[in-house]
């Protein structure tokens, strides 16, 4: 498979195809690597591996060792990596990052080294032009819904756009349903940017109550300071149990 980019506005089900993407890969048998967790414990005939990795932790070195300690020599296919907000990762501001011209041979080769890659971002153009590039495919996806023609529906609707990069002819439109299954294996509001987690202070908090214009006879809005969860299966260190990381049973 081409190196693909699932594109679209919030709410047009980019991520809700990925995920598809993702429980047939593992329910084939194979990996799947991705900057978010899944609930892997809920998926029904999960028969692969699903390894979750935050930005920091993908790097070229770590995905040519699980190449050869992971993949059949010569075989292409063995795992699908989803890169997920990817100008996050590849923003084309950061264009001369460090290890930018490691990643730019890696997915000129990926193919090579039995990998499949679908990236997900709300428009190409956010990506590094290096690796824009290399995008052979893009899946342009649409709420249906939003549309006139099926806004009747009681169902949520979405449809995917395939075309090619290089000659920008259409290959296929699918169209594709909201299930309650896929939409439940992952977190819609999982932060991918480390920057933006930050813990609450009580001097921003002050500044934030400071900022409210009350009404009259109205009483100021309630805070708590507490800080954001943090992400299931995001903590790197070692829990003592070897090797990976168990799930946690689904509740």
């Amino acid at each position: 498979m081409s190196t693909k980019c699932y594109t679209g506005t919030p709410g047009s089900g980019k991520s809700l195809h990925a995920t598809r993407n993702v429980v047939g890969w593992l329910e084939e048998g194979k990996n799947v690597i991705a900057n978010f967790p899944i609930k892997v414990n809920e998926i029904k005939k999960n028969r692969g591996h699903f390894f979750y990795f935050s930005n920091d932790d993908i790097t070229v070195p770590l995905l040519m060792q699980f190449n050869r300690t992971m993949h059949e020599p010569r075989k292409m296919g063995q795992t699908l990596l989803v890169i997920d907000e990817a100008s996050v990762k590849f923003n084309s501001r950061t264009w001369n990052a460090k290890d930018r011209l490691d990643f730019l041979s890696f997915f000129a080769q990926h193919r090579h080294y039995g990998y499949d890659i679908i990236l997900i971002q709300q428009n190409l153009n956010q990506i590094d032009s290096q690796i824009r590039a290399l995008v052979e495919i893009e899946v342009h996806h649409r709420h249906a819904n939003n549309y006139w023609l099926y806004r009747w529906l009681p169902f949520q609707l979405f449809i995917a756009v395939e075309r090619n990069t290089a000659i920008k002819d259409k290959n296929s439109a699918d169209f594709f349903t909201y299930s309650k299954y896929y939409g439940g294996l992952y977190d819609t509001f999982f932060e991918f940017n480390p920057a933006l987690a930050v813990k609450p202070t009580k001097i921003i908090q002050d500044q934030i109550k400071s900022g409210e214009i009350v009404r009259i006879g109205g009483e100021p809005a309630k805070m708590k300071l507490t800080s954001k969860k943090a992400a299931p299966h995001a903590d790197r260190k070692s829990s003592g149990e070897e090797p990976g990381r168990r799930a946690e049973p689904a509740t």
